[in-house]
């Protein structure tokens, strides 16, 4: 629902392993729920090569760094409890490449 976390779904249009059908049918089934959330393709991107394209990766730290300031700003003490609450829930997928310099 609106309550969950937001997601960044990204996918390669040639991605065998996980078809973009799939991530596409997820990202449609959360909007339909009222989820933030976005999704951007790779033009002809196996898996791999869309997993490492740095314009995929930087949407996906911007649409994380935007929602995460938003909770933050809106009121810091509930959006520090809502950060550990993903966090222990594993719902926290952001590696390094999302730290700002």
């Amino acid at each position: 629902d609106a309550g969950d976390a937001p997601v960044f779904f990204f996918s390669g249009s040639a991605d065998e392993l996980v078809p973009a059908a799939w991530t596409k049918a997820c990202y449609f089934a959360l909007k339909s729920a009222g989820v933030k959330t976005e999704f951007y393709t790779i033009a002809d991107a196996g898996h791999m090569q869309a997993a490492m394209d740095p314009i995929a990766l930087k949407k996906a730290c911007d649409f994380l760094d935007s929602e995460l300031r938003a909770e933050l700003n809106s009121d810091p003490k509930k959006g520090e409890s809502q950060v550990q609450s993903r966090q222990s829930r594993g719902n926290s997928n952001a590696d390094s490449s999302c730290k700002k310099s």
